[in-house]
């Protein structure tokens, strides 16, 4: 009887860890939506990973105006989008500061600059042609 249940969970085990890992989320879900977007503080990277119908947001800003840059660095070779919006002005009408369309850059960072105002906020929304990344990919603002 024990045996039995010990391989019943066992089972479950095995079972449990397998979905998770198939499917698993980063840990600055749920950002799928601009009011859901994760705070980023400027000299820190930020891995993450999309899933099936995931965009990313994140938010960040700084106290001085100046040149800002933000370093993308993709995972694999798929086509990502990524777009930097002033944060008061983001939805469907929404124009990017910067947006670059990033292919077969598996492992380069690419650079997306732009001319920040004194204490305001930005977004940056990542997306992906196949809308899944293994491993994740990395977002750095940079702290100037």
């Amino acid at each position: 009887m024990k045996k039995k249940i010990f391989i019943s969970l066992l089972v479950c085990l095995i079972i449990a860890t397998f979905s998770v890992s198939a499917f698993a989320m980063d840990s600055y879900e749920p950002n799928n939506t601009a009011s859901n977007a994760t705070y980023i503080v400027p000299g820190n990277s930020y891995s993450a990973n999309l899933d099936p119908g995931d965009i990313d947001y994140f938010f960040f800003s700084q106290p001085t105006a100046g040149t800002q840059m933000v370093y993308f660095i993709p995972s694999d070779n798929q086509t990502y989008y990524v777009g930097i919006y002033d944060y008061h002005v983001l939805g469907s009408s929404a124009t990017p500061l910067v947006w670059k369309v990033i292919s077969n850059s598996q492992g380069t960072p690419v650079l997306l600059s732009f001319t920040r105002e004194a204490n305001t906020a930005y977004w940056v929304s990542v997306f992906g042609s196949n809308n899944t990344t293994t491993p994740n990919y990395t977002v750095l603002p940079i702290q100037q």
